[in-house]
């Protein structure tokens, strides 16, 4: 008889998943319902469009879009859906930053007797060229760095990290940007590469030659995983990785010349990161380094005798509006930050999830310059 254990999942098991996914997709309908309301309402003002069936039907169409080329994304992997989740994605951003300008025009007719007519041209102008701009920035990776000082580490011993975030390779980014990105780092000459999540995107179907790119990196490099290394089936991506030069850490620590080199999954709540560090053996004397993709715990790793933490997932909130929420959600949003001698670094990420867009961040590679000395 097999035991409760290693039974499969019964009925009620799968109604449940089923009843939480629908939850999940009518919420984010009923947002982006509400999201296109306020920008077609505003252009119809604009442009005198009447309310008729076919305005509320495209309404309904265009709202499903997104949520329709993500789960087509997911599903199939394949270079339709490829396409049309650039396309959805594109959308999604020109939306987003229309509603901004919206706002801002909402706020101006307080003080500005404005044309309706003329404003909706240039906004449509002003939110095609943002959308233009951010697509072409989503492609520049920057390089920032970073310059941390180490107690702990000798003065004639410095350190060079190369941190990367994000990378979310899949309908958008694929090898040939991973390919660049691996050329990118290794001009750098770091000593270390540390991976911290989002590795994988989870629209695409991988295989051995997606992350192939990795074993080309001339310094020893490790990861940690992020959600959408979940999303795109965990075990199937630590497969493919795990055939390639990158080490793999969940929840254990490494040495790496005298240096030591922590990675925890993917996770989040308060006390995630202290508990999940409490069974690893930390050396306060030895330079630690945490992977830790969610940002977040900085207190705990330093009661816990940790360095330096990196972290990204956040992606600076990747394109204004979302820069503005993502402020207000993430207290370590981006940069570095410091906790009574443990420094924290959320990284930008290098690619990008849903619009390929970024206004008002940038794609990054960071290079952490760790002096040793007080």
């Amino acid at each position: 008889m097999e035991s409760s254990e290693n039974a499969r999942p019964g009925v009620s098991y799968w109604t449940r998943q089923l009843s939480r996914f629908a939850g999940f997709i009518s919420m984010f309908f009923i947002f982006m319902f509400i999201l296109h309301l306020y920008v077609f309402l505003h252009l119809s003002y604009m442009f005198k469009i009447p309310h008729n069936f076919w305005f509320w039907l495209f309404l309904v169409l265009i709202s499903l879009m997104f949520i329709f080329t993500m789960i087509f994304g997911y599903t199939y992997g394949n270079l339709a859906s490829r396409a049309f989740s650039i396309i959805g994605g594109f959308w999604l951003g020109f939306v987003l930053i229309m509603l901004f300008i919206l706002m801002l025009y909402d706020g101006a007719r307080f003080f500005i007797d404005i044309d309706p007519y003329i404003a909706g041209q240039y906004i449509l102008i002003i939110t095609a060229i943002l959308t233009a701009y951010g697509s072409i920035n989503a492609q520049v990776a920057r390089v920032r760095e970073v310059k941390i000082r180490a107690g702990n580490l000798p003065p004639e011993k410095n350190l060079r990290i190369a941190h990367i975030s994000d990378i979310h390779l899949g309908p958008v980014h694929g090898t040939g940007f991973l390919k660049r990105l691996v050329a990118k780092t290794n001009a750098l000459k770091p000593d270390v590469v540390l991976i911290t999540g989002d590795l994988a995107d989870g629209a695409s179907k991988y295989t051995e030659e997606s992350f192939a790119p990795l074993n080309d990196l001339n310094a020893p490099a490790f990861f940690t995983i992020g959600n959408h290394d979940i999303y795109a089936g965990l075990d199937w991506i630590l497969e493919l990785v795990g055939k390639t030069k990158v080490q793999i850490l969940r929840n254990e620590a490494v040495e790496l010349k005298n240096i030591q080199i922590i990675g925890i999954d993917y996770g989040w709540g308060k006390g995630y990161v202290g508990s999940t560090l409490k069974p690893i053996l930390i050396d306060r004397k030895k330079f630690s380094i945490l992977l830790s993709h969610m940002p977040g715990g900085l207190e705990d790793a330093n009661k816990a005798g940790v360095n330096l933490v990196l972290s990204g997932h956040t992606h600076g909130g990747q394109f204004i509006p979302i820069v503005i929420v993502a402020k207000l959600l993430w207290r370590y949003n981006k940069g570095l930050y410091k906790q009574n001698g443990t420094y924290l670094y959320t990284s930008q990420g290098i690619g990008t999830w849903g619009p390929p867009i970024r206004l008002g961040t940038n794609s990054e590679i960071a290079l952490i310059r760790v002096v040793g000395g007080r």
